[in-house]
């Protein structure tokens, strides 16, 4: 669809560099049938970023200009330094706007669902960008579930600098009790898996402020989860302590083995052992995708389950006291 209308307003482009800067490659596309994918790439990486700040203020700039861009955007959402360009403080979050609303509709047309979009387009994002995003941009301010996977992008310093762009800090707390409020279970809990060092600190945040009937609501309705929370960071810590301990005192199979079964041991102790999983992989816990795999093929296949390992030399009490850690020695929030 592109290529048809293309020729149409090329003509109109050679005020607009950014543009201009594609212009041929889509030409030669248009007559041979096919995309010169690398020399995209190579405009992408030699036109200025305030290039493109300029093009999307220009009220000249034509609907179709901009078309053009914002596909080519989405063609090479998955190149390093693209992403690298559209993170970059000068690029406007307009053109990122309409991207993410470009991208929405080209899943729904797929019949793909918005969950795999939200899952799978806006990871890219860093936190700063992702933090403008929410703050600038009208239409994905008012999309609930779209600013809640904005903000699993947040990392701690961010969440601080999104909060004081309040009046007061009641103010701050009373958003985000509010946001919450507005998304369901399902959704909440997701935020808390990919998540969990962002959401034990905001809930750490709003114990502050408990006195108020709505925060208070809150963290007796989440209560459970909150712990649990807690208690999957207090293991992450405490494996990376010991873990780190213990290399080199063994051949590097050994250590995966011990790794892994103290691993399965610990997890099987908690109810939702899938989520527990994911978040030990937030936290990077896991060595690889392998270990990750190993412990949750032992913990969610049945036909594995009788092989946990229950050994005591697996404890990762045992093992905390002889690397010299004791859980008192780790931090929480």
């Amino acid at each position: 669809m592109i290529f048809g209308t293309a020729l149409l307003f090329f003509e109109f482009l050679q005020n607009w560099r950014v543009v201009k800067a594609l212009t041929p490659l889509l030409l030669s596309a248009g007559r041979q049938g096919s995309f010169p994918l690398n020399r995209v790439h190579m405009a992408f990486k030699e036109i200025p970023v305030d290039e493109f700040a300029h093009f999307a203020v220009d009220p000249d700039a034509p609907a179709e200009a901009r078309s053009t861009l914002i596909y080519c955007l989405w063609i090479f959402r998955g190149v390093q330094e693209v992403q690298d360009l559209m993170n970059r403080p000068e690029f406007p979050t307009t053109l990122l706007e309409e991207l993410i609303l470009y991208a929405q509709g080209r899943f729904l047309l797929r019949d793909s669902g918005r969950e795999a979009f939200l899952q799978s387009s806006l990871p890219f994002l860093r936190p700063q960008k992702s933090m403008e995003l929410i703050l600038e941009a009208d239409w994905i301010k008012q999309d609930v579930l779209l600013v809640m996977h904005l903000m699993v992008n947040f990392d701690l310093r961010t969440v601080d600098d999104f909060l004081g762009k309040f009046e007061t800090a009641e103010t701050a707390i009373e958003y985000l009790v509010g946001f919450f409020d507005q998304l369901r279970d399902y959704d909440l809990r997701y935020f808390f898996t990919r998540n969990p060092d962002l959401f034990i600190y905001i809930t750490s945040l709003f114990e502050a402020f408990a006195s108020e009937p709505p925060i208070r609501s809150f963290l007796n309705k989440y209560s459970e989860v909150i712990e649990s929370l807690r208690s999957v960071k207090h293991l992450a810590e405490l494996c990376q302590k010991v873990f780190s301990r213990l290399r080199g005192q063994m051949d590097v199979q050994q250590f995966r083995a011990l790794r892994c079964a103290s691993l399965i041991q610990e997890v099987s102790k908690f109810q939702e052992v899938s989520a527990v999983i994911e978040m030990l992989d937030q936290l990077h816990i896991f060595s690889d995708n392998s270990e990750k795999a190993i412990v949750a093929v032992f913990l969610t296949n049945p036909d594995f389950r009788n092989g946990l390992a229950t050994a005591p030399e697996y404890d990762l009490d045992v093992l905390a006291r002889r690397a010299g850690v004791t859980s008192e020695t780790v931090e929480f929030f």
